[in-house]
């Protein structure tokens, strides 16, 4: 389950073929509100758009009474700033699939590891 900061260091890199490559074979997800968050940022790096339409990465549902309680749940735990939307909607659908959360926010990071 991706963050949008991954996903966007290696689409801005030109490399999302590299990151796509080292995963063959497993789902690679990631969530509504991180394709947001990389939606917003096409104007000012064009390369975002390769994410959004790329085939290989699916986006995790959190639609469902229990995955939006899963994602309220995370979003009090992380923080519920806009900054923080995303990470908590990684999180939430990696928990719901049983998945592994990909961030590089710290803050999430140590929030993710004291509740494993």
């Amino acid at each position: 389950m991706f963050d949008a900061m991954c996903l966007n260091h290696f689409a801005r890199a030109e490399r999302l073929d590299v990151l796509r490559d080292l995963l063959i074979g497993q789902s690679c997800l990631t969530t509504h509100v991180v394709r947001e968050e990389l939606r917003a940022g096409v104007a000012e790096h064009p390369a975002l758009l390769n994410v959004l339409n790329s085939d290989w990465l699916g986006v995790a549902r959190l639609d469902s009474l229990r995955e939006i309680r899963c994602f309220a749940k995370w979003s009090q735990r992380i923080g519920s700033s806009e900054r923080n939307l995303g990470e908590a909607s990684v999180f939430s659908a990696a928990e719901l699939c049983d998945g592994i959360a990909i961030t590089d926010d710290r803050e999430a990071v140590a929030v993710g590891r004291s509740l494993a």
